[in-house]
């Protein structure tokens, strides 16, 4: 008996560590660069592959910064070739590293994007519409223990907004 209220005590000195309370943050970005195409495409079983890498930044928010990124592009056609007129549906996965300033805070993060979107003939004007998730994968530098994930989606013409929770780990 005498051990348990021991152990109690003790346990009650130890003070647990939390991480820092997470940041609501939101924000845009757009590209800088156009669009330069790495790899073979083809196209299997319906689906359209290709990847491309460009650059961009952020425009407003508390990540500030420039980034390059890769993405990797699944057109969904159900066709058996590929002919890229709307209307279609896609898939993206990004992943970006962000030459990034965050609180006053320098340093890289690499992040990874995914989203689904889709485009329409509207008139004689393609438009598209997309969404997706965004998480921090790694920091590093002053930014080493940043964490962070959320969402993010299009601003026509040629802008994207972010919306979701950053902070650092102890």
């Amino acid at each position: 008996m005498i051990a348990v209220a021991v152990l109690a005590f003790m346990m009650l000195l130890v003070a647990p560590v939390y991480a820092a309370k997470p940041t609501q943050v939101s924000g845009t970005w757009r590209p800088t660069s156009g669009a330069t195409l790495i790899g073979p495409e083809h196209t299997a079983g319906g689906n359209h592959f290709d990847a491309f890498t460009n650059t961009g930044m952020y425009l407003t928010g508390p990540i500030t910064g420039t980034f390059e990124q890769t993405v990797t592009v699944i057109i969904h056609t159900g066709e058996p070739t590929f002919v890229e007129v709307p209307p279609f549906d896609f898939s993206w996965r990004i992943d970006r590293t962000i030459d990034a300033t965050v609180d006053g805070k320098s340093g890289t993060v690499v992040m990874r994007l995914i989203c689904k979107g889709s485009t329409v003939m509207v008139g004689t004007s393609s438009v598209t519409s997309l969404e997706g998730t965004w998480v921090i994968i790694s920091a590093t530098d002053e930014l080493a223990g940043l964490h962070g994930q959320g969402t993010w989606w299009n601003i026509p013409p040629g802008r994207l907004g972010y919306e979701g929770q950053l902070h650092f780990s102890p």
